[in-house]
């Protein structure tokens, strides 16, 4: 869904367009990301609406990004957003504090952890979203994640969910389908 709204918007608000040869392969992740998703039971949860609001809010920070970026280069574009986030946060921090003095200094390591990987990756997600942030957010949202959860359950067998073979075959076929796709996009 991101993909398709950050599509959608980009082509809105940025004037970005796309090829008819690469609409053909966005297509494809579209139908991938649909069957990557497959469940033996289907149905939409309050849980799916809330995912796709959240899919809509990111495609939009993804377009404005491309926009902050259209304006400024990539260090003070990225300098701003991290100094109007942090003052977004101590604005609303009254909503976190008691949850922030209950932080032990074991829990805060892995907090510094992902936030220097988090720098590290919006970076590098910027330098992608300054080129074009439709092809980014399909290369972004591409099924990784869910193939290395594939591997790391030789180690840890409760990593995968209990779904039939039938159920893994569509969504890993989905998921390479994906892949090839963004292949063929960046090329």
């Amino acid at each position: 869904m991101r993909v398709v709204f950050t599509l959608i918007l980009s082509f809105f608000i940025l004037g970005e367009s796309l090829a008819p040869k690469q609409c053909i392969w966005c297509g494809l992740i579209l139908l991938g990301g649909v069957l990557v998703s497959l469940d033996e039971r289907l149905g939409i949860k309050l849980s799916t609406l809330i995912g796709i609001t959240a899919m809509f809010f990111l495609s939009l920070n993804e377009v404005f990004i491309k926009k902050v970026f259209i304006h400024n280069d990539l260090w003070t574009g990225t300098l701003w957003m991290g100094i109007v986030t942090q003052l977004i946060l101590s604005l609303t921090s009254g909503f976190f504090i008691k949850d922030l003095k209950k932080l032990r200094l074991k829990q805060f390591f892995p907090v510094v952890i992902m936030s220097f990987f988090g720098v590290v990756g919006n970076l590098t997600a910027n330098m992608a979203y300054k080129v074009n942030v439709g092809i980014a957010a399909i290369i972004l949202s591409l099924p990784i994640s869910m193939i290395l959860v594939f591997v790391l359950s030789s180690v840890k067998p409760n990593l995968l969910g209990k779904h039939t073979f039938k159920i893994y075959l569509i969504r890993f076929t989905a998921a390479l389908v994906m892949i090839i796709s963004a292949l063929k996009l960046t090329f």
